[in-house]
């Protein structure tokens, strides 16, 4: 029997365990990735990547080779019940991105896949995952592949294998829910009647039917007939005729279909993992939850997972913090999930309502959609913006009470922002995440003496502690021509971004972690004390 030896498995290479791949590539750490299937599916699936999500693929440096095969959809025209559509925009989302992507999932995964291989890394398809043991010290796999059977060890491993999870079977670990009831149809078309420049929505007491526009010019449908629910299962059949009197029915107008790929009819469930670390494996994305597809969240919950996660191994594994690190990976992950699933049962429910209710919701709907405010709170919410991490034990902890209200704390994310450096106007702060894992800023609105001192210090006794993990920038609102006894590279906040958009103060210091959220943010200048928070932040002791 083959043996190998690594740092982490990752069971699954879908979109969760392709992202945890490339993940763990970036911060180079010693990984297996296995999948079962000899080829990628063919089949579509997922569709949409949020604005938060298109945010973590550009920590990767990757976002672009994205962008140029999506559709990015800016609004919605949404036909509640009537003629006429109300629309739903997207550009408030507050980030980079203030659209939805729509790619086939296919290509996101090729993309990931083509990544990882010009990075070096790879994928070990054909191998069939047939055992775990979790144990204090490692965790073992066993593979078979063409007959032979193979054997992993790893520290940790990462169980990206879906909603019918082999890892979570073969632990015993329960996915607690329950199955909706409902069968929803999907399919990609081609149609001339929809609008192509929107995403297009009809919901009424008929049901509810959203046509995904495409880069070259076909669509998703993705749909939910109320006439058809106990009469169809989501293993039958699903043939173009049948799809075709679904849209017309539930439109209640005729829409036609020239031509269609890939139909299929499928059921939905609401469940959940009770947590999402078991010892020494990790569960992430569909492993870990499951909901219906309103809202096209899943898969964007599952790469973000990934996200958190990786760069918390990485920290671990290269001993930069405790273990306990990686509790904050549940903490911080499944309220998010669970709030999603609330939503999307909500959503389903809301949608399901018949006769004068229905109508009744359909009027109201249309009602809020004309509030600015509402249309902001929708967009943001739709985006994944508006998720924090702020009220995990942790980060609660590290908060500083006297930092003005709506400062940003720790847990808090990170847009990116505008600055000048080394002579580049535009240089974004994303740009250095992706080459560095942590920043420190310390932020000087005028040239003093004391900031500039207690931020070399820092940056001496944080590469003493820290070595090459963080890196320390001083940060000037500008008009500071003389910076005498300084050795800090310096970020110019010409566009007072800084200041603005990450709420920083004269004499502040904020730590970034590697998935643009704050680690922690305080207007103290006392270096022993942000050496102590840095600390209490990797839940290590001081030495």
């Amino acid at each position: 029997m083959k043996k190998v030896q690594t740092d982490v498995i990752v069971v699954g290479a879908g979109p969760s365990g392709l992202m945890a791949a490339n993940q763990l590539s970036h911060y180079q750490i010693d990984y297996v990735c296995i999948e079962k299937e000899k080829n990628r599916s063919v089949f579509s699936k997922a569709m949409g990547i949020h604005a938060r999500t298109l945010e973590m693929l550009d920590l990767l440096g990757i976002t672009d080779s994205f962008i140029e095969r999506g559709y990015p959809g800016h609004g919605a025209k949404l036909y509640m019940g009537e003629q006429k559509a109300s629309l739903l925009a997207l550009h408030q989302i507050e980030s980079r991105f203030p659209y939805m992507l729509a790619i086939p999932q296919t290509e996101t995964e090729e993309i990931l896949e083509n990544h990882l291989n010009n990075k070096g890394g790879a994928i070990n398809r054909g191998e069939e995952l047939i055992d775990v043991i979790n144990n204090n010290e490692s965790v073992v796999v066993t593979v078979v592949k063409d007959g032979e059977i193979i054997e992993y060890q790893g520290q940790y491993l990462l169980a990206c294998d879906g909603a019918h999870s082999k890892v979570r079977e073969r632990l015993g670990v329960e996915f607690i829910g329950d199955k909706e009831g409902k069968t929803f149809f999907l399919g990609d078309v081609e149609t001339s009647t929809v609008d192509h420049s929107m995403i297009t929505g009809f919901i009424n007491e008929r049901g509810a039917i959203v046509f995904f526009p495409y880069l070259n010019g076909t669509f998703r449908v993705v749909g939910l007939d109320l006439s058809i629910q106990g009469k169809r299962k989501k293993h039958d059949k699903l043939l173009l005729q049948e799809l075709k009197q679904s849209i017309d029915y539930v439109a209640n107008t005729s829409i036609e279909i020239d031509d269609a790929k890939w139909l299929t009819y499928f059921g939905t469930a609401h469940k959940q993992v009770k947590n999402y670390q078991y010892g020494r494996v990790f569960f992430v994305g569909d492993a870990a939850h499951i909901h219906n597809p309103l809202g096209g969240q899943g898969m964007n919950l599952g790469l973000q997972d990934a996200t958190n996660i990786c760069w918390k191994l990485s920290t671990v594994i290269k001993e930069h913090a405790e273990t306990a690190l990686l509790e904050t990976y549940d903490q911080e992950r499944r309220p998010i999930a669970k709030d999603i699933l609330q939503q999307t049962s909500r959503l389903l429910r809301f949608i399901s309502t018949k006769a004068t209710v229905g109508k009744f919701r359909n009027y109201l709907t249309k009602g809020l959609l004309t509030s600015s405010r509402i249309q902001y709170h929708i967009a943001n919410n739709l985006s994944h913006i508006k998720y924090h991490y702020d009220s995990t034990p942790i980060n609660k902890r590290l908060a500083d009470s006297r930092l003005k209200m709506n400062s940003l704390q720790a847990g808090d994310r990170i847009p990116d922002i505008l600055f000048l450096y080394k002579e580049v106007p535009d240089r974004r702060l994303y740009h250095l995440l992706q080459e560095q894992s942590f920043l420190c800023f310390v932020y000087m609105e005028e040239q003093t003496g004391d900031v500039i001192r207690y931020a070399n210090l820092l940056e001496e006794q944080i590469s003493s502690k820290f070595g090459d993990l963080v890196q320390t920038f001083l940060v000037v609102k500008g008009g500071v021509p003389n910076m005498e006894g300084n050795q800090l590279p310096v970020i110019y906040d010409v566009y007072r971004e800084f200041e603005q958009k990450l709420t920083l103060r004269n004499g502040h210091t904020m730590f970034i972690r590697p998935d643009a959220h704050v680690g922690f943010h305080t207007i103290e200048q006392d270096n022993e004390a942000i050496l102590a928070r840095m600390h209490k932040f990797l839940n290590k002791a001081p030495h």
